[in-house]
């Protein structure tokens, strides 16, 4: 369940930036990829 978990934390990071540029290796950072 891990893995969801890492999932829902990245899609949360991309939602409340959806007004600025995305660096995909943020997102991975933040879901702790």
């Amino acid at each position: 369940m891990d893995y969801l978990r890492q999932v829902r934390r990245g899609i949360d990071y991309i939602e409340a930036r959806l007004d600025a540029d995305i660096d995909l290796a943020d997102v991975a950072r933040h879901a702790g990829l």
